[in-house]
């Protein structure tokens, strides 16, 4: 009965992990389509946003209601001041991360944007869970910075002059490190309200604030979204496939997952894009550019495997 026991473990240990791979390289198509959006068709970053987040937002909270059979409106209502504050940091922060990510994208490859915005977010989580969180870094998440800063600068290509002409490229790389931070304050406030609030409520209710949040600034400055069947059909799978179906793979495949393989299975989410872009629309790292994304992928690791 043991063994039986261990191989029934062992199996659902494999489903977890397979669920936990499934999220993460759906959320790594993110960039490639909105990199097809501004390719097949007008828009603004603001707008793809917007409609990412206001897609998203009516499948959560349907998801929330038939996960923990409550509504999360409900639960806000009668939250404290405090979770009231960090679902409202949570809400902010995940809009400015759609809109920092996308703008980059506009500026720079969807490559370089994916790799830049998902391995600093981490490192920018572990330096700030320190003032924030009281969490003291460890020597290691100084290594991990450190290598973190050398490949960022490698990979934004900072050390061929020519590109320090170019400022809208350095504007696409800073946009994308700012989403990186941003999804890392957004990360900081999840962790606080861990134990709180139930996780299903805490994604409906992030992008369901962030998508009224973004909503006066897209009537202000413009609704453009100009494109085909085609256009559209990326849209609603942006806003249900990397989100919704990404997060019912991710929340079930880490009930079975440890916490230290499901952060290295993440790694995933940027491998994802860069061959997605590869493909589909041809970009390429130079040889510096590799070595930079490779050395941020490190820097993760050791953040993960060392903390």
């Amino acid at each position: 009965m043991q063994n039986v026991s261990i191989r029934q473990s062992s199996g659902h240990a494999g489903r977890g992990m397979v669920l936990v791979m499934l999220a993460a390289m759906l959320w790594g198509t993110v960039t490639v389509g909105v990199k097809l959006l501004y390719n097949w068709g007008e828009t603004t970053p603001l707008t793809i946003g917007w409609l990412r987040l206001t897609v998203a937002a009516p499948a959560l909270f349907a998801l929330a209601h038939v996960f923990t059979g409550a509504s999360p409106a409900r639960m806000v209502i009668r939250a404290p001041f405090r979770t009231w504050g960090l679902l409202l940091v949570g809400a902010f922060t995940m809009a400015a991360y759609q809109v920092c990510l996308f703008a980059a994208l506009t500026r720079t490859s969807a490559t370089v944007g994916a790799v830049l915005a998902l391995c600093s977010a981490p490192v920018f989580a572990a330096v700030l869970g320190w003032p924030l969180l009281g969490e003291r870094p460890t020597r290691w998440v100084g290594v991990a910075l450190v290598g973190a800063i050398l490949g960022t600068a490698l990979l934004s290509r900072l050390t061929d002059w020519r590109d320090l002409l170019a400022l809208d490229y350095l504007l696409g790389n800073v946009l994308a490190l700012g989403a990186g931070l941003s999804y890392a304050l957004y990360s900081l406030a999840a962790r606080g309200l861990v134990g709180r609030v139930n996780p299903w409520h805490i994604i409906a209710i992030v992008f369901g604030g962030g998508s009224l949040m973004l909503l006066p600034w897209v009537l202000a400055t413009g609704f453009v979204a100009i494109f085909g069947w085609g256009g559209w059909g990326v849209v609603l799978y942006l806003g249900l496939a990397p989100t919704a179906l990404a997060y019912i793979f991710h929340i079930f495949g880490l009930r079975t997952t440890p916490a230290s393989v499901a952060t290295l299975l993440s790694l995933l989410e940027p491998l994802t894009a860069t061959g997605l872009a590869f493909i589909l629309l041809g970009e390429r790292l130079q040889g510096m550019q590799m070595a930079g994304a490779i050395l941020l992928l490190a820097s993760l690791g050791v953040l993960y495997w060392k903390r």
